[in-house]
């Protein structure tokens, strides 16, 4: 079937790998500007489309800054939003009109990082200096096509399961552009790869990825770890029957990570990654948790910032819902990785903007 599909869908994607090639290409050149800055910008991207694990990747990266002491602000898109323009994110946001993933980082964080955003980034990138002058660097999230933005350094995350060496172009694939500009990355990551991982088994992938990365970029690798779940809405004991609800756009690691667990899922609701709930769809999901007996409804981290708005309150309080927090944990390799990011946030190799 994925044979079939690669073959049929092969001409757009040829047409779309022309069109990236092009592009790239006129930016490698200067045909295309590209604004580096004086504050470290440090890009958190993929070559591929969503469910790599960029935003327990920007926490973990805030983490690490808030621990060195920096004053940090990330700079997303905002996608799914209905408003344009530039954007704080603050109390009175909602994921309408910022996006999930920004309101996500505002709530976690609570007034430690400035959470802004915006589609043309460079303007982005610009307003909030002035605004927060006293900034030490800046995350810029999903940026890695954004080449209108010269970062300071480019995080790029490839998964365990799909690694970008064996993914095709949109749409036989789900690559945004070729293989080969892998290249651009200073630091490549493998997410959600085994907690245990042989090394000889690191090395081939090392080795396969740096076929297109260029010669000495580091490559490494991260594993998903799921904190306690969090209650948020009618207060209920936690218990291993749940009623599953994701608008992420890999369900699968969480699903496997619950069987392990022991956890049985009565009733699983997938829906599109970025997904908008509305009155009608939290009503059903209120009447779903009523017909499946003794459980509990457990959500994403993500589904959580939306689903907690103040019009669904009374949803919330007729039911027991549940989150479950992501982190991403990177073994013996911690330190390496941290030591990275801590020379490229302290050498700042943008231009002086």
């Amino acid at each position: 079937m994925q044979l079939l599909r690669v073959l049929l869908a092969a001409p757009f994607s040829f047409v779309w790998l022309c069109v990236t090639n092009i592009r790239n290409t006129l930016y490698d050149l200067g045909m295309l500007k590209s604004t580096g800055f004086s504050i470290p910008v440090i890009c958190v991207g993929n070559l591929a489309v969503g469910g790599t694990g960029k935003t327990p990747t920007i926490n973990y990266l805030i983490a690490y800054l808030l621990s060195m002491g920096k004053n940090v602000a990330v700079i997303s898109r905002g996608y799914g939003r209905v408003t344009k323009g530039f954007l704080v994110v603050d109390e009175l946001s909602g994921a309408a009109s910022v996006g999930d993933e920004p309101l996500l980082f505002f709530k976690r964080w609570s007034g430690k990082v400035v959470v802004a955003v915006g589609e043309k980034r460079v303007l982005a990138i610009r307003n909030i200096r002035e605004r927060y002058p006293k900034l030490d660097v800046i995350l810029m999230d999903d940026g890695f096509q954004h080449r209108a933005v010269q970062p300071s350094a480019s995080i790029v995350l490839t998964s365990f399961q799909n690694p970008f060496y064996r993914d095709f172009i949109m749409p036989s694939g789900s690559l945004r552009e070729g293989r080969r500009w892998a290249r651009r990355a200073d630091i490549i990551v493998v997410t959600k790869s085994p907690q245990i991982m042989p090394e000889v088994e690191k090395g081939k992938m090392r080795a396969k990825i740096q076929t297109y990365a260029q010669a000495g970029t580091p490559v490494f690798f991260c594993s998903i770890q799921y904190g306690r779940p969090v209650s948020f809405g009618k207060k209920g004991e936690w218990h291993k029957r749940v009623f599953l609800i994701t608008g992420i756009a890999n369900p699968a690691p969480l699903l496997d990570y619950l069987k392990i667990e022991g956890i049985e899922v009565v009733t699983h609701w997938e829906r599109a990654d970025h997904f908008a709930y509305n009155d009608q769809e939290m009503e059903k999901i209120v009447d779903e948790y009523q017909n499946s007996g003794n459980c509990v409804i457990l959500t994403t981290e993500k589904d959580y910032v939306k689903m907690s708005n103040p019009k669904f309150q009374r949803y919330l309080d007729s039911a027991p819902f549940f989150y479950i927090p992501i982190e991403f944990s990177f073994s013996k390799e911690k330190e390496n990785f941290e030591a990275v990011i801590a020379e490229k946030v302290t050498k700042n190799l943008g231009k002086s903007v």
